[in-house]
């Protein structure tokens, strides 16, 4: 982990998560952060894997209909 990692603000945004559900969130911000040629993982990516598994995957592309 980089030295800007905050394990009490990583705490804070995941109250109520699981031991899995932060491991999850781990590997997911180690996937982003290998994504970005990175060594270690930052709260930029732990931020953004926080986001995925609270929200979900961003969705990208597709076409909506104006009927509804």
């Amino acid at each position: 982990m980089a030295e800007d990692v905050n394990l009490g603000d990583i705490a804070k945004r995941c109250l109520g998560m699981s031991g899995a559900d932060l491991a999850n969130v781990m590997n997911e911000a180690a996937i982003l952060g290998a994504r970005k040629k990175r060594t270690d993982i930052g709260m930029d990516e732990i931020y953004d894997a926080i986001d995925r598994a609270q929200i979900g995957m961003e969705k990208k592309g597709g076409t909506y209909s104006a009927d509804r």
